[in-house]
């Protein structure tokens, strides 16, 4: 017997139970029309079935398959037509039904059935309805595709019309538990609002009482359980595949205090690129870290996250480590890894491990990060009102922050123009200015003279998006995992929209000409473009228009800074 004469069967079945049945329409679980059957109630019974418009169903194949499956719902209509009346088709299997011992459920015509156990050529099922005393009984063949009998059920033991939509919802509630990220009880009401769009069923979504258990049990069965200690973590290689089916985890320390997560092509992309960008987030990373350090690249454009890893410290050995790693791992990719600039922030320890594992690599400070190094300074010395209310104080520390547009060699120069007239806890700013950021092998971290990348704030913008998908502060670590496989997953598919040229089609983003004009000009005030002699008159010129633009909105200064270009040069 097919799949559709047995289902043909279960429609006579049917009718034997429903006086003047006329039609049977099976859907599936979206209400998306699979089969109409039109029953003749004649003499002798016959039943048209009619597949209906699907390209699901365009195979027999597929029919084949959509049919003996038992995630069907069957919905018939009376001669004369009064009504319309959804019920549950002939079976509906859920498994690993937490409430019930990690069992098997079935239900079955309006009762529902726990599997009690599996014979040489049968399964036996009980009934699991909760009525006192019941001891009704199923018996399904080995697959649980048909019944073979079924036994009497106590007088209390109600049928209950709704059991397979209540079933089915909380099947729903149990996988998505299992696979969305978001909070349960934000997963919970979200469904609990989408019943509400068919008032006949409403009532019989599940409670949050009857779906908490399932749900919570459901999310902690998708992770392995974690060991007490970060040292005795062991990571298998399906855990740390990516959905390309390439090994992720590149390395871990003998105690993971340091985990480096990247593929050999992210490898690959970083001895391609002349430009990293690399920066740590703290927000997201498991309890056992302290920061989540990522390289970033530019490829066509669009910075890509390419290395990923969790440290215990943010020491000088932890960065060194990591670049040996890299280093070790291009060598055996046949690569070198050797990027003429590293954008990143001031921290102490980073910028040594780069300079001495990337000797001809220029190290470039963050802009804004040097804006607010210095604004905390004039926080430490108490100078934030005059800084707010008198401008002259306010004109004096963004010439200061202005001299980052300043060719190297004129910035002493420029420095000693502006300290001129300086006293009072001024005067300690610009000795502490003189201290910490005028050393001669200092001016090149933070200079940004011709330099296009100013900021790594494209960098924070990232971070933002990942705590935005995390959701919460210090994820589980297997949760943890999984975003960061998840965004490797996204890089890799951008990659391959930009090898295959689908970015310069139709959908991809280009930069408005504005933003070209305005880049432009920039170029033409810190470039090679512009010549700033040295007479101080023309420097102090310059330096007063520049921190004037310092903190305004990226349109109106970068316009400024062009039109003192055009005029200066």
């Amino acid at each position: 017997m097919n799949n559709l004469q047995k289902l043909q069967q279960h429609v006579i079945e049917l009718a034997s139970h429903v006086d003047q049945l006329h039609e049977v329409i099976f859907t599936d679980l979206d209400g998306v029309p699979i089969l109409r059957c039109s029953i003749d109630n004649s003499a002798e019974m016959s039943i048209k079935t009619q597949f209906l418009a699907s390209k699901a169903l365009s195979t027999e194949k597929n029919r084949s398959r959509v049919l003996y499956a038992h995630d069907t719902q069957v919905q018939f209509t009376r001669r004369p037509i009064v009504r319309q009346m959804r019920v549950d088709c002939m079976m509906w299997i859920l498994l690993d039904q937490p409430s019930t011992g990690n069992q098997q459920k079935i239900v079955y015509r309006g009762r529902c059935y726990t599997l009690k156990r599996t014979n040489r050529n049968d399964k036996c099922w009980i009934c699991a309805s909760g009525s006192r005393g019941c001891s009704g009984k199923l018996y399904t063949n080995l697959d649980a595709t048909e019944v073979i009998r079924t036994g009497e059920h106590a007088e209390g033991c109600r049928v209950d019309a709704h059991a397979f939509y209540h079933q089915q919802q909380l099947n729903e509630l149990k996988r998505l538990a299992a696979g969305d990220p978001r909070p349960v009880l934000e997963i919970y009401d979200e469904l609990a609002s989408n019943a509400s769009t068919s008032l006949e069923t409403a009532a019989y979504f599940p409670t949050w009482e009857q779906a908490r258990n399932t749900m919570y049990y459901s999310r902690s069965k998708r992770y392995p359980r974690l060991p007490a200690r970060r040292q005795d973590l062991r990571l298998t290689a399906e855990q740390t595949t990516t959905k390309s089916g390439a090994q992720f985890l590149m390395y871990h320390s003998p105690t993971n205090d340091i985990l480096i997560f990247a593929t050999e092509d992210g490898v690959k992309l970083l001895a391609q690129s002349n430009c990293w960008c690399g920066d740590g987030t703290f927000k997201i990373v498991p309890s056992w870290y302290q920061q989540l350090f990522t390289l970033h690249v530019f490829l066509r454009g669009k910075l890509l996250p390419v290395v990923y890893c969790l440290t215990v410290r943010k020491d000088l050995p932890t960065y060194s480590r990591i670049f040996e790693v890299l280093h070790s791992k291009a060598e055996e990719l046949g690569v070198q890894l050797e990027p003429a600039k590293f954008v990143c922030d001031f921290e102490t320890a980073l910028i040594p491990a780069i300079q001495g594992n990337f000797p001809n690599t220029r190290v470039q400070g963050c802009f804004f990060h040097f804006c607010q190094a210095v604004l905390r300074q004039v926080g430490r010395l108490g100078l934030r009102t005059d800084y707010m209310n008198n401008q002259e104080v306010r004109k004096k520390v963004k010439m200061l922050m202005a001299l980052a547009f300043l060719p190297v060699h004129l910035v002493p120069a420029g420095f000693e123009i502006i300290n001129v007239g300086t006293s009072g806890q001024l005067e300690a700013l610009f000795q502490y200015f003189q201290r910490e950021w005028l050393p001669a092998a200092t001016i090149p971290l933070w200079n940004v003279h011709g330099v296009s990348v100013r900021t790594n704030n494209h960098l924070e913008g990232w971070h933002s998006r990942m705590n935005k998908r995390a959701r919460k502060h210090h994820l589980g670590f297997y949760q943890f995992l999984q975003l960061i496989l998840d965004e490797q997953g996204k890089t890799e598919t951008v990659v391959r929209q930009i090898d295959d040229g689908y970015t310069h089609g139709r959908g991809s983003v280009r930069r408005s000409a504005a933003y070209g004009v305005q880049q432009r000009r920039v170029a033409a005030l810190t470039g090679v473009r512009y010549r700033i002699l040295s007479p101080p008159a023309q420097l102090s010129s310059f330096l007063c228009f520049a921190s004037a633009m310092v903190g305004r909105a990226t349109t109106s200064w970068l316009c400024l800074l062009g039109c003192l270009a055009n005029n200066l040069d």
